[in-house]
């Protein structure tokens, strides 16, 4: 069976196949000889099976993703936007002997690790220094078993006590990115700018990965999102296609000017993750007129490109139609619900240590997405919404649950409803209506719930807006209305 190590082995003595990241380049020669020195420690001091990585878009992040495969154990991707407690959560849920991270992120991941009942590294890939957290004495290992044939574990979303950590296989992201290349029409002379976190399903497979394969250039940006920034690396590196969210498409239309002979080596613009504005993909599509607007749908559980639909120069009218499946995959609609039902070689293995919940996302080899659509007469998917609880903000899936959680933690909270709401910019707001058992204390209330939403949530989770109202709507059962219920 082919699997990811491959890739890099192939690629290796391409000559050309260079990473750039700040100062930094490497060929990926030099990627796979440092990889091979990480690999050592990593099989001195990774007991366990699964080995968590807490690391920043960085040349280094790819160094460690490939030594801890030829080191023949499974990366456990976390964004560096998660909190102490995830961290905390995700070494205790996988068993993970060994964590690997960065001097500017080393401070929370002990932080994290401080109270543990078991033994757990780190490795600080600066400077190549190993450290231990927990008791030295206790070792934890995870269930090796369930980690046959995966190639990556991912977070993604999921209630606070029960985060839901993707099993990708091999064969499956293989196949993802053999199909992705084909539906965008990649090839190795292509440059790509990686603006987006490299530990996220989209930008792993379909930008990172699917570029390594082809032994292509990569450039990798770890700041915020600058329109000028992103306008001075297309031109310094003649970047021939990037992958956004449609929060970034929105800013370059609106910030930069496309008839700036330094954009010419831009040929395609990947974007998905969320819906977009109308009116700005329109506006960027006719100002563009060099460079092709991609839209894809996919999640994470299906490693993860789905659909891709390439727009012409038209004006574009209907958002919904995300476009035809990948190579590989069928598609059809449950009659019931009208839930987009997907099937092929590149669905997950399941969630880790969740066997109710893989049982659940995948029926008789269907994996069901939580959203709803429909096929037209020529094949194209269209969304039409989503059936499971879930708020999207720059392309990350958020669960509303997750979120009533933490804030049903401060116990003047009687009832809480936390719902979306439109943003041009992030795709989706999170607001919370929140009915309190006494309003006298609001202030000291409010406060309380900010605090426990910074402890518990990562980041992009923050609710935008707290709305405190005397009730809720009610269902004819007695629970919180949800809206478009």
């Amino acid at each position: 069976m082919e699997k990811i190590i491959n890739i890099l082995d192939k690629s290796k003595n391409n000559r050309n196949a260079k990473i750039f990241c700040g100062d930094k380049s490497c060929s990926y020669s030099d990627i796979y000889e440092k990889a091979k020195i990480q690999k050592e420690l990593i099989l001195e001091f990774g007991k366990s099976k699964a080995v968590i990585m807490f690391m920043e878009n960085s040349i280094e992040f790819i160094e460690t993703f490939f030594a801890i495969h030829m080191a023949n154990k499974v990366p456990v991707m976390l964004s560096v936007m998660e909190n102490e407690k995830t961290v905390q959560k995700t070494v205790c849920t996988m068993k993970s002997s060994l964590i690997i991270t960065d001097s500017k992120h080393r401070p929370l991941v002990f932080r994290a690790l401080k109270c543990i009942d078991f033994s757990c590294y780190v490795l600080n890939v600066d400077v190549m220094k190993i450290s231990v957290c927990g008791i030295p004495t206790v070792l934890l290992v995870g269930n090796d078993e369930e980690l046959d044939d995966v190639a990556a574990i991912i977070k993604t979303s999921g209630t606070t006590n029960l985060s839901k950590l993707v099993m990708l296989t091999h064969k499956g992201i293989i196949q993802n990115i053999k199909a992705h290349i084909s539906s965008v029409q990649l090839d190795k002379d292509d440059r790509t700018l990686i603006v987006l976190p490299m530990c996220f399903g989209y930008c792993f497979s379909s930008q990172l990965m699917a570029h390594l394969f082809l032994g292509a250039q990569i450039v990798i940006s770890n700041n915020i999102f600058i329109p000028q920034d992103f306008l001075s690396k297309i031109y310094e590196y003649g970047i021939t296609n990037t992958t956004i969210v449609p929060s970034m498409l929105f800013v370059m239309n609106k910030y930069l000017k496309w008839d700036d002979k330094r954009i010419k080596s831009l040929k395609k613009i990947i974007f998905g993750g969320m819906m977009c504005n109308l009116n700005s993909l329109n506006d960027l599509n006719r100002k563009a007129n060099k460079v092709t607007i991609i839209q894809t749908y996919g999640q994470t559980e299906h490693s993860p490109r789905i659909t891709t639909k390439v727009y012409d120069k038209q004006e574009i009218t209907d958002l919904s139609n995300v476009g035809k499946p990948i190579n590989g995959v069928q598609l059809k609609i449950n009659s019931e619900n009208g839930e987009i039902c997907v099937k092929s070689d590149q669905i997950m293995k399941g969630y880790y240590g969740q066997i109710e919940a893989t049982n659940e996302a995948i029926v008789d080899g269907w994996l069901h997405t939580g959203d709803k659509g429909y096929l037209d007469c020529s094949g194209d998917l269209h969304i039409q919404g989503r059936i499971k609880n879930i708020i999207i903000r720059n392309g990350i899936n958020i669960s509303v649950e997750a979120v009533e959680e933490v804030i049903r933690m401060a116990e003047e909270v009687k009832e809480v409803l936390v719902f979306s709401e439109k943003n041009e910019v992030d795709g989706e707001n999170i607001v919370a209506k929140i009915v309190l058992s006494d309003f006298e204390n609001l202030e000291n209330v409010k406060s309380k719930i900010i605090e426990n939403c910074r402890e518990n949530l990562a980041v992009y989770m923050y609710p935008n807006r707290l709305e405190f109202v005397k009730e809720l709507e009610h269902t004819i059962n007695g629970k919180v209305k949800r809206y478009g219920n």
